[in-house]
């Protein structure tokens, strides 16, 4: 990836991942800026030098029993749908998860997110309308697959 990279649009095709909070396209630099900014990881998975997927983080205590991975944003280019790039985005999350002691991941999501979560291994523990997202999103939280 080139630093010129950084500057394009990234599309996957769901406008309310497509656009920032302002309406804005998406950029990889607004993202990277902000996670320098807010404590995110965003990491970046190409094929052949093209981008194809993103994801986005951060680890925190969210209590003193154990820390919890708040997943930001995961998401493939619109083009690279189906082709498995999903599925390596959250293999990485779950090893980061493995590596760092996390058992919890929180994420907002659409409501159709959450079979393909599930379909992975991560098992939904609690689940419920978030007024803040919008209609049709959840706040989604999942227990680490063993």
């Amino acid at each position: 990836m080139n630093e010129g990279d950084l500057h394009k649009e990234f599309r996957t095709g769901f406008e309310s991942f497509d656009t920032d909070e302002d309406g804005e396209p998406f950029t990889l630099s607004k993202y990277l800026h902000r996670d320098e900014e807010k404590g995110y990881e965003t990491y970046v998975l190409t094929d052949e030098e093209e981008i194809c997927g993103v994801v986005s983080f951060h680890v925190r205590s969210f209590t003193n029993l154990h820390d919890t991975l708040y997943l930001s944003r995961v998401g493939v280019a619109e083009h690279r749908g189906g082709k498995g790039y999903g599925a390596r985005l959250m293999a990485f999350i779950l090893e980061t998860c493995y590596e760092r002691g996390v058992v919890i991941m929180c994420c907002e999501a659409v409501s159709e997110a959450a079979p393909f979560f599930v379909a992975l291994g991560w098992e939904e523990i609690l689940s419920y309308e978030d007024p803040h997202w919008g209609d049709g999103c959840k706040t989604l939280i999942f227990r680490i697959p063993c």
